[in-house]
């Protein structure tokens, strides 16, 4: 473990520097980088064959997408890497955060001008435990395409392990300042599940949409006040079919489709700049 956090703050301290503010292609496979992350966050410790498999696919992916010169969006290389030190690959891993260091500096702005965000783990209330993971693992597209630098979530939530605060249920304010010396967030981004509910349809059965319902809060990183608050809600068919034979269609259940439409509807509506009052909305500490 001693390994992964040296390295871990070396890229993470790198980054501090690291910002941007264009569009990333969209050509990029995220479906992929998002199948893999999902996999990693859904599954318990210990994960052994999934961070292998992850990290294959995430390389195979970056790969594609260097060999038909699209631009790789921010993050992925720091996770590939990220995975590869989990593995004791430490050239590699070293490689690959130089990766992200070199194709985002030239993006940095001043202090003023940060819009760096880290995405802390959703708070779950509802009694499904794979929705927070379908959150968790759908909201950085979103955001990288509204052109914001988004940490790499594997290594925040190493950074997060590594301080006793991954499975806790706020954030302390003493923890404000250490994000924000030792990565240089400019902005946490908490997202609190609070509904989640299939309704019965005439028979009595459970129906094929979801009902659900999150708040999305924004901190100020420096200051530990709220930039931005708003609660959204959704009713969002979550089945997948495909695979017709003649009548058989095959139907699977994916958390990610409803949670993807949540997270997307809430960033579309999102201003950094129309903050809330910093000087009424403390927003450390309970959720």
């Amino acid at each position: 473990m001693k390994f992964i956090h040296s390295f871990f703050c070396f890229f993470i301290l790198s980054l501090i520097m690291i910002l941007t503010s264009g569009c990333t292609s969209h050509s990029f496979d995220m479906k992929n980088y998002e199948d893999s992350l999902f996999n990693l966050l859904v599954l318990p410790p210990p994960r052994g064959n999934v961070q292998e498999s992850s990290t294959s696919v995430l390389g195979q992916v970056i790969e594609s997408a260097v060999g038909i010169g699209t631009k790789i969006p921010p993050g992925v290389y720091a996770e590939y890497g990220t995975l590869l030190s989990f593995q004791g690959k430490r050239e590699e891993a070293i490689n690959a955060w130089g990766k992200e260091i070199e194709q985002y500096s030239d993006s940095s702005k001043s202090l003023e001008h940060r819009r760096s965000i880290l995405i802390w783990p959703p708070f779950n209330q509802t009694d499904q435990p794979a929705v927070a993971a379908a959150f968790h693992s759908t909201i950085s597209g979103p955001l990288i395409e509204r052109g914001y630098y988004v940490f790499p979530i594997v290594a925040t939530n190493v950074f997060l392990e590594n301080l006793g605060l991954l499975e806790k249920q706020g954030i302390p304010a003493s923890t404000l300042e250490q994000i924000q010396n030792e990565i240089g967030a400019d902005a946490i981004l908490t997202i609190t599940i609070t509904e989640w509910v299939k309704p019965k349809n005439f028979l009595g059965f459970n129906g094929q949409t979801v009902n659900l319902s999150a708040e999305y809060r924004l901190i100020e990183a420096s200051s530990g006040n709220d930039l931005w608050r708003e609660s959204f809600r959704n009713e969002v068919n979550e089945r997948v079919t495909g695979g017709a034979v003649g009548p058989l269609v095959a139907v699977a259940n994916d958390h990610r489709i409803p949670a993807r439409v949540l997270n997307k509807q809430a960033i579309r509506s999102f201003s950094w700049e129309s903050s809330l009052s910093s000087s009424s909305l403390p927003t450390v500490g309970s959720h």
